[in-house]
């Protein structure tokens, strides 16, 4: 099974957004999955947040993913156990929206 170490964070590349390095103190491990792991990283110059996906070949070529958040490290604690929200949730969501304390949609 393949494992990350210290040396595998290079591939994180710069902020996509002011194009600074990350400073290692700012990069959380959130999961391992044995040849992939993803990672929250914060910005200490815009306070951009990522997460991070890097995932390690056989070969030990690593590639990254970097999806830009506005959740913080503690938020993927927090939604990582809820249940998946269904289509049957977001249709029922969507077929109560019109009530009277509706914050969603703008009243015509």
């Amino acid at each position: 099974m393949l494992e990350f170490d210290k040396k595998d964070l290079k591939f994180i590349g710069p902020c996509p957004v002011c194009n600074s390095n990350f400073a290692p103190q700012n990069i959380k491990a959130l999961k391992n999955y044995g040849a992939t792991l993803m990672l929250h990283v914060d910005c200490s110059e815009c306070e951009s947040s990522l997460l991070v996906t890097l995932i390690k070949s056989n070969t030990g070529v690593v590639t990254n993913v970097g999806v830009l958040t506005d959740l913080n490290k503690d938020d993927f604690s927090r939604f990582r156990d809820m249940p998946v929200i269904t289509i049957s949730d977001v249709l029922h969501f969507d077929s109560n929206s019109y009530n009277t304390n509706d914050n969603f949609r703008n009243k015509k």
